[in-house]
């Protein structure tokens, strides 16, 4: 089945939900920041105000929650310098390490990988990829002297033949680029964008979310813990917002395996402060999570101004 794509009419509604959030937060709180006339959106990622022409020319574009690599869906506008930013600089990395989980994972299957095996030295050039549980590896006659692959087929008969437990055979994938940061950015970012779509401008216009987005903006700077935590046991597909009341007051997003905690729209604190919230969840000596759920966001619904 194909996915259900977002239509002219209803990106054209999510600009006006936006503008007209956008012009409620400026009416009421004076001085706080000036709107020339006419209607304009804030992409809530790098807090920039667009036009209507934004969205006929793309400049506007329909943003997956989570990332649509990974199974998310469209949720909202962004801009798209940073839809294809972090598409390139975060999503990317989520989707090689979840693919590559999947090629680990027992009884899975998984995508192809470019491989190096090798039999008492012998090399063959190849694919490797899990099929049902089973390691699949099968060479590629353009990567490989015909000699040299008649050679490996000859040595790994030998091996059959010999009856040899522990041969001397070698397997390698070469993987793609991977950074544990990167990728556990990309799921916070989404965590962002849900909780934007949950609680609108006003929760993301307070200064501490700025050091959020700082954090996507430049995740190679990004040395320190994350508040983001997985769990291998729950379902993907998975999609839970709730509101934390120990081990501290804080927000928490669901998305398939992993659990982030952002500030709550009532207790703003740092994501130094919600990494140790984590941390004392996840600890050996853990408190219980305090959570009240709430209705999970299916777009920007500009509830609170």
């Amino acid at each position: 089945m194909r996915p259900v794509t977002v239509n002219a009419r209803t990106r054209s509604r999510w600009f006006d939900d936006g503008a007209a959030a956008l012009r409620r937060f400026v009416e009421l709180r004076p001085g706080s920041m000036q709107l020339p006339d006419g209607d304009f959106y804030c992409c809530p990622c790098c807090m920039w105000a667009y036009d209507r022409d934004a969205v006929i020319d793309n400049a506007l574009t329909v943003e997956h929650v989570p990332a649509d690599s990974v199974g998310g869906r469209e949720m909202l506008l962004t801009c798209k310098d940073c839809n294809n930013g972090a598409g390139n600089t975060l999503d990317v990395y989520a989707t090689n390490r979840e693919q590559f989980r999947q090629f680990l994972a027992p009884g899975g299957n998984s995508k192809r990988y470019k491989a190096l095996v090798t039999a008492d030295g012998i090399p063959l050039r190849g694919e490797a990829w899990m099929q049902d549980g089973n390691l699949m590896v099968v060479g590629i006659d353009k990567q490989n002297h015909d000699a040299v692959q008649k050679r490996y087929v000859a040595k790994v008969n030998e091996f059959v033949e010999s009856g040899e437990s522990n041969p001397p055979h070698t397997f390698r994938v070469l993987v793609p680029r991977m950074s544990d940061i990167r990728a556990n950015l990309s799921w916070i970012r989404s965590a962002y964008l849900v909780a934007f779509c949950a609680f609108g401008l006003p929760y993301i216009l307070h200064p501490i979310m700025a050091e959020l987005r700082n954090a996507f903006d430049n995740p190679g700077s990004s040395g320190t813990p994350l508040p983001i935590s997985r769990d291998e046991t729950a379902p993907r597909g998975r999609r839970v917002i709730g509101l934390v009341q120990k081990p501290v007051e804080s927000l928490l997003v669901g998305l398939d395996q992993y659990d982030v905690l952002l500030p709550s729209p009532t207790n703003m604190i740092s994501i130094e402060e919600l990494t140790k919230g984590m941390q004392r969840y996840k600890s050996p000596d853990s408190v219980s999570m305090t959570t009240r759920l709430i209705t999970f966001p299916r777009s920007a619904e500009y509830r609170y101004v």
